[in-house]
């Protein structure tokens, strides 16, 4: 019996195939003149016309002084040393051809940094350069070390800016490439 159909089920199957296969050709043979008219295509004009940039607010400094160096309290036993970050001064200046500068009111909180255990017990010191940006509410975001003498010294500063607020601003505008200087100097 089985072998049976395995000798008849091939040629069933093919018979069954042809049949399809000649009723779904009549189905879809139609006459050309029964074909609707093709449709025209839309008219459609792209211009970009690109929006007059945002006023930016430009901050440029000026240090007339050099900054007074960073204190250190002497450390405890088990104790870390502090760092007292002086306040840099922000001079609003007027080139020619530069516009005027905008003033950069300081942070309304101000964490300064600590000075890293790993670069005390080096020795290491020097100036740390970081840049930022002001958020419309006040928030310091993509802060960036832009110079500093030892890596050691980045994730402290990158830590405490960060944490920093300033006053929000009257305009509601971003204020971009705010610089912050820090020196660290061990005292003896």
């Amino acid at each position: 019996m089985t072998a049976l159909r395995w000798i008849a089920s091939p040629p069933a199957a093919a018979l069954i195939t042809a049949a399809l296969f000649v009723m779904m050709a009549l189905m879809i043979q139609r006459p050309a003149d029964d074909w609707p008219a093709p449709t025209p295509l839309a008219d459609v004009d792209i211009t970009f016309e690109p929006e007059p940039p945002e006023p930016k607010d430009e901050v440029l400094r000026q240090d007339t002084e050099p900054l007074p160096p960073i204190e250190i309290q002497p450390a405890q036993k088990g104790k870390r040393p502090d760092v007292v970050a002086p306040r840099p001064q922000v001079t609003p200046t007027s080139e020619p051809g530069a516009g005027a500068a905008v003033a950069i009111d300081p942070p309304v909180i101000r964490h300064a940094p600590q000075y890293p255990r790993g670069c005390a017990s080096r020795g290491a010191e020097g100036v740390v350069i970081v840049q930022f940006d002001i958020a419309p509410s006040g928030d310091v975001i993509n802060p960036r070390i832009i110079d500093t003498p030892d890596r050691c010294f980045r994730r402290t500063v990158l830590a405490a800016v960060s944490k920093w607020k300033y006053a929000p601003s009257a305009n509601g505008g971003m204020r971009r490439g705010v610089v912050e200087t820090f020196r660290f100097q061990l005292v003896e």
